[in-house]
């Protein structure tokens, strides 16, 4: 086990540009697969017996400008489109997508919108405040059974005019296509049908085929 995590910290390292900030990332990465509760950055504290002193640090770690999400993503994909475990079909991994709402209590929290409850209890309202996600998961198979490996999660902009569906489908296909091929686009943190399909013009470095994005 150790040489697993150890290999996966490797592969996640050139997200990082500064190697204190990777090493407060590994402490937090412990801390959030090791806690008991969902209370934040004290529950990491909690977790890991940590002293109170660094509770700031951990703070800092997240707001910290040597890493970005983004980057983080993409050695992550990386890593996971390579383990053995993967299934493809036809050369071809396979990606599951799907979406969920999360209740959400928090007046103030950023993303939170009204959203219309789909479960067929009548016990529940019929309009609820919380988060829209859409996910991506990759097929993979160990030991004859088939599991969903985490890939990517993103909350639905209540303001944007596309559909839901529409926003996860030209990212699933970026992800099915070869790397020298994918959008790489920077000012995207994932492709969309304006970005190098519609608009290949805004794009500085469009992918290398023509067809376009899925709508």
């Amino acid at each position: 086990m150790m040489g697993y995590l150890e290999g996966l910290f490797r592969a996640l390292r050139p997200a990082f540009t500064r190697e204190a900030t990777f090493a407060w990332f590994v402490v937090a990465f412990a801390g959030v697969v090791t806690r008991q509760e969902v209370y934040g950055v004290s529950s990491i504290v909690r977790a890991l017996s940590l002293a109170p002193a660094y509770y700031p640090a951990l703070l800092h770690f997240f707001h910290s400008t040597a890493w970005t999400a983004e980057s983080l993503y993409r050695q992550w994909e990386a890593w996971l489109i390579g383990q053995p475990s993967v299934e493809q079909v036809a050369g071809r991994i396979v990606l599951l997508g799907d979406h969920t709402k999360q209740p959400k209590d928090g007046r103030r929290m950023p993303g939170v919108t009204t959203l219309h409850q789909d479960s067929e209890t009548s016990s529940k309202p019929s309009f609820f405040r919380g988060h829209h996600w859409g996910c991506l998961s990759l097929l993979a198979q160990a030991h004859g059974k088939r599991f969903a490996l985490p890939l990517w999660a993103e909350i639905h902009p209540d303001d944007s005019q596309d559909a839901r569906a529409t926003r996860v489908a030209p990212y699933a296909h970026d992800r099915g296509r070869p790397a020298h091929h994918r959008c790489r686009c920077p000012t995207r943190s994932a492709p969309t049908a304006g970005c190098c399909g519609a608009g290949r013009a805004r794009c500085p470095q469009p992918s290398g085929d023509s067809d376009p994005a899925p709508r």
